[in-house]
């Protein structure tokens, strides 16, 4: 089996994909050849993009050595399966094949895990936030885009006739509610961190991850609610996809985390926060 990843430009979700599969196939020894490409031609023999190589080093993948190149003509002989990081990337590939049974082998990755739902893998998209609670901050900006998504297409699809639809509201307020005490909750701890420091403030950083995962659950709920009341088909279907992104985070271990708290508050016999 030939499987080349494809992103855009070869130096950050490509090689990823290109070094997990390597390591997979090694770890249950498959004889399988596995490659990257981008559609873009920017970034030719360069190396993966740093983000991508420590988070492949996290993972006990070592992907340093790669090295950029485009796709071509040629991969569509050689490669059995050819896999689109994003739809940019799949239209791309699909608009060079020759033929049928070339565009036979270009698939979503993401359809792998998620049929059907058209999920791209994210791109970095800049230069890689570093300040503390980056992530948590950015599940904040998502998830008022959550609501202005929500009301948003509720106000546009029931217009006057919203006020009386009680649950509706009940549950946007909720989603506002959450939004609020998720951003005060990350704002505070940002505070105190620049004040006492990252390490100092293990603890609170426990608790806000903890918090956001919680409230980003409930939010996602509420908004499922809210959708489901007015909308149906294939309205209903994207809106949801879209709810699925904005109320997305950052897998943690939260049994640990809450056991690593529990320990501090009855270490400190108060709490911590």
């Amino acid at each position: 089996m030939k499987v080349l990843m494809v992103c855009l430009g070869n130096i950050c979700r490509s090689p990823l994909a290109e070094g997990i599969l390597r390591h997979k196939c090694a770890q249950k020894k498959l004889d399988w050849y596995i490659d990257s490409a981008g559609t873009g031609k920017w970034h030719l023999g360069s190396a993966p993009d740093k983000r991508s190589i420590q988070v492949a080093a996290k993972h006990g993948v070592d992907i340093s050595g790669q090295r950029a190149r485009s796709v071509h003509s040629s991969d569509y002989e050689e490669f059995d399966l050819i896999f689109a990081m994003d739809i940019s990337n799949h239209k791309d590939l699909m608009r060079w094949a020759f033929d049928k049974e070339e565009e036979n082998k270009i698939k979503l990755i993401m359809d792998e895990v998620y049929p059907d739902e058209l999920m791209s893998v994210p791109d970095y998209g800049g230069d890689a936030d570093e300040t503390p609670l980056a992530a948590e901050a950015k599940a904040v900006r998502n998830a008022k885009k959550a609501i202005l998504m929500t009301a948003g297409a509720a106000a546009q699809k029931l217009m006057a006739k919203l006020k009386h639809e009680q649950e509706i509201l009940m549950n946007v307020a909720d989603m506002l509610s959450a939004v609020y005490s998720m951003e005060s909750t990350v704002l505070r701890t940002q505070k105190l961190i620049a004040i006492k420091g990252e390490a100092a403030c293990a603890t609170q950083i426990d608790m806000t991850k903890v918090f956001i995962s919680d409230a980003l659950e409930k939010l996602n709920i509420d908004g499922k609610h809210a959708l489901q009341s007015f909308a149906e088909g294939d309205e209903l279907r994207i809106m949801l996809m879209g709810l699925k992104r904005y109320t997305k985070y950052e897998t943690i271990n939260t049994k640990d985390a809450r056991r690593r708290i529990a320990a501090k508050v009855l270490e400190a016999k108060k709490y911590s926060f």
